[in-house]
C-alpha cells in the first residue's frame, strides 16, 4: 500500500487495523513468491492490495482530519508523507538500478529483462509509474501501488472535502468514483479494476482511498447504532468471506467488497473495546513491518530465489519449496533491520530539513499501511 501512519495511541485503539496491515504484507510476500516459482497464481493475493487502499485511506483520515486546513499544513503533510516513503523507495530503485546496468554490462544473466528497462527509471524516480506513465511493470514492481497510493495522497484534501459533504451524499460520491473506475478499467483499459497496476493504478487506489476516508469519518454513527454481538460476528463474517476470496479464487470483485468490510468491522469492534482473533497486541505491533517488508521481498526474490538458490540446488519440490521457506525468514530478518536502521532513521533526516516549526505543525507518527501489488 500506499501508506498512512497512526500514533501510538490509535495503534493501541485500532489494533486489529495493525495487524490486517501485517497479514496482508504476508499474504503478498507468499503470493509473489509462489508466483515466482510457479509462474502462475495459486491464490488470490493479490486482493490484498485492495485492503491496504481501504486501511490508508481511513488510517490516514485517523491522523491529519483536522490537521490540514492551509497550504502550509498541507504541504508539512506532504513533506512527512515522502519522508515516510520515498527514502526506501529509492533505495530499491536504486539496487535494483545496480542490477539492470550489471545485466547490461553482461554481469548477471537476468530471467526477465524487460523489468530492467532503463526507460521506465524516471517514471519510477519520480513516483508516476502508476500514473499511465509507464510501459510494463520495472525495477521494484511492487512500488506501484506506492505511486498509486501518493496520487491519492496529493488529492487528500480534496477526498477528505467531499466525504465530509455527509453520509449519504458520501455515498452517492463514492458510487459516482467506483463506477467511473469500473468503467475506465473496462472500456479504456480493457482489464477488470482489481488488475490496473502499473497501467493506471491510480484509478484502482483512489475509490478505495476514498472509502477508507469515508469508513473513517462516520466510525462514531456506525458504532452507536450496531449492537455489539451483531458487530462481532460481523467482523468474523467479513474476515472469512475475504479469506475465502482470497484461498479459493472467489470474484475479485466479492474480494474488494469483503476487504472493504472487514476493515470496517475491525474497525468498529475496536472502538467498542471488543477483543477478538486479530486483536493481540503481539500480532498488532508486527505492523510497523508491512512497509519495509512490502518494499525488500521483491529483492529477496530477484537475488535469493531467482538467482542463488534455485540455480544452485535446482527446481525440485524441496529446493522449491525450500527457497520460499528461507527467502520468507531472510525478508522478515531484513525488513525489521531495514525498518529499525534505515526507514526510521531516514525519514526523521528528511523531517528536519527545512524549518524545525513547521515539520512540529504535524505530529510524527511511527508505523505504516501499504498497499501492494500484482507481481514480482
Amino acid at each position: 500500500m500506499g501508506e498512512g501512519t497512526m500514533s501510538r495511541e490509535d495503534q493501541r485503539q485500532f489494533s486489529s487495523l495493525e495487524t490486517l496491515r501485517f497479514f496482508a504484507s504476508l499474504i503478498i510476500v507468499a503470493f509473489h513468491y509462489t508466483f515466482y516459482i510457479f509462474r502462475h497464481d495459486l491464490f488470490k493475493g493479490y486482493l490484498a492490495v485492495d485492503l491496504f487502499f481501504v486501511l490508508s485511506g481511513f488510517v490516514i483520515t485517523l491522523a491529519y482530519q483536522a490537521r490540514i486546513h492551509s497550504t502550509r499544513s498541507y504541504g508539512v503533510f506532504i513533506k512527512k508523507r515522502i519522508a515516510r516513503l520515498y527514502p526506501l523507495h529509492l533505495l530499491t530503485l536504486l539496487l535494483y538500478l545496480a542490477i539492470a546496468l550489471a545485466a547490461t554490462h553482461g554481469m548477471v544473466r537476468v530471467d526477465n529483462p524487460a523489468k530492467y528497462n532503463l526507460h521506465e527509471f524516471f517514471a519510477n524516480l519520480t513516483l508516476t509509474h502508476a500514473w499511465g506513465f509507464a510501459h510494463g511493470f520495472s525495477f521494484n514492481v511492487v512500488s506501484w501501488s506506492i505511486s498509486a497510493e501518493f496520487a491519492a495522497y496529493l488529492l487528500f484534501p480534496l477526498i477528505l472535502w467531499l466525504m465530509s459533504r455527509g453520509l449519504i451524499a458520501g455515498i452517492i460520491i463514492l458510487s459516482i468514483i467506483y463506477s467511473s473506475a469500473f468503467l475506465f478499467s473496462i472500456y479504456i483499459m480493457h482489464l477488470p479494476l482489481t488488475k490496473l497496476d502499473w497501467q493506471f493504478g491510480i484509478a484502482r487506489a483512489i475509490p478505495g482511498f476514498a472509502l477508507g476516508v469515508w469508513l473513517r469519518l462516520y466510525l462514531p454513527l456506525f458504532s452507536s447504532k450496531l449492537p455489539k454481538p451483531a458487530a462481532i460476528w460481523l467482523f468474523y463474517f467479513s474476515l472469512f468471506l475475504f479469506t475465502s476470496c482470497i484461498l479459493f479464487s472467489l470474484n475479485d470483485y466479492l474480494g474488494m467488497a469483503s476487504a472493504s468490510a472487514l476493515v470496517m468491522f475491525a474497525a468498529i469492534n475496536d472502538s467498542m473495546g471488543q477483543s477478538h482473533i486479530i486483536s493481540h497486541p503481539i500480532l498488532s505491533q508486527r505492523g510497523e513491518l508491512t512497509y519495509s517488508l512490502y518494499m525488500v521481498h521483491p529483492l529477496v526474490a530477484s537475488v535469493f530465489i531467482a538467482g542463488i538458490f534455485l540455480r544452485i540446488f535446482g527446481d525440485s519440490m524441496i529446493a522449491v519449496y525450500g527457497s520460499i521457506f528461507v527467502a520468507f525468514a531472510i525478508a522478515l530478518v531484513l525488513s525489521t533491520l531495514c525498518h529499525k536502521y534505515f526507514e526510521l532513521p531516514l525519514q526523521r533526516l528528511v523531517l528536519q530539513l527545512g524549518q524545525k516549526k513547521s515539520v512540529s505543525a504535524l505530529p510524527v507518527t511511527s508505523s505504516s499501511e501499504l498497499p501492494a501489488p500484482d507481481r514480482v
